[in-house]
């Protein structure tokens, strides 16, 4: 297991950021959670999948990263501070209506589906993980290629 990110005061948001040049990366992921183990070992998993990941255990230092840098995705737990993961996804959805958004989290039934493109359980396995995140990235991608198709075509004349 790598070595857990450099911590700060508690006062100040914490957040580790890709060591990695974007260019080598397959995408880009924002993970957002308040757990730092959890945090490290799935930061872990994701770069050594070749991903790039910005990761914070702070609601407003991802927006701020979100509002900042180019994302493929956003992956949020659950349980933050100061403010739900479902009003956060909604924030970053208002932002960035293609963004896929993926919650872990340990209470699956009781959350609300509506802004969650994937939603898996906290012991999800790394496997199922990278395969429901690389998932959500393609249909998103995919999603954003039929918007800009459709937003160049002329109108159809209905008469």
């Amino acid at each position: 297991m790598p070595a857990l990110p450099r911590m700060t005061s508690a006062a100040v948001p914490l957040a580790w950021v890709p060591f990695r040049d974007s260019e080598q990366c397959a995408h880009s992921v924002l993970y957002v959670d308040d757990d730092w183990q959890n945090l490290a070992e799935w930061c872990a998993t994701l770069e050594g999948a070749g991903y790039c990941v910005t990761a914070t255990d702070s609601p407003a230092a991802a927006l701020r990263s979100f509002a900042h840098g180019s994302f493929d995705a956003v992956v949020l737990n659950f349980h933050l501070p100061y403010v739900t993961s479902g009003l956060l996804a909604q924030v970053i959805r208002t932002l960035r209506r293609d963004i896929p958004l993926l919650l872990v989290s340990d209470c699956l039934e009781d959350e609300d589906l509506s802004p969650w493109d994937r939603r898996l359980s906290e012991g999800v396995d790394a496997d199922q993980f990278l395969a429901s995140l690389h998932s959500a990235i393609e249909h998103g991608r995919r999603a954003r290629i039929a918007a800009t198709i459709a937003s160049s075509l002329p109108p159809v004349p209905l008469h």
